[in-house]
């Protein structure tokens, strides 16, 4: 074995550790987690962002369902729309 090789192999797992963390660190951890209460007990779930569409499972009653999305603001607005303000 020379020493073209030993330089070889001990570079591949440093490089491979850089890049572990390279990649980590572009994580999504700037966008702040989703928040949604379980169907089955209403236990609180938050979970991040990306996850939202996925399956989920509350980790009170173990119960499986498919985590929501971050809610749209202009849906508000349009379901405040319908409502009037009844004057007396």
């Amino acid at each position: 074995m020379g020493i073209g090789s030993v330089i070889l192999l001990g570079a591949l797992p440093v490089g491979s550790l850089v890049g572990y963390f390279w990649l980590r660190s572009r994580s999504d951890e700037k966008v702040p987690p989703l928040a949604t209460r379980c169907p089955r007990c209403g236990q609180q779930v938050r979970y991040p962002a990306g996850r939202a569409g996925h399956v989920g499972m509350c980790p009170q009653c173990g119960r499986s369902w498919t985590l929501p999305g971050a809610p749209d603001p202009s849906r508000k607005r349009e379901a405040r729309a319908g409502y009037r303000v009844k004057r007396m």
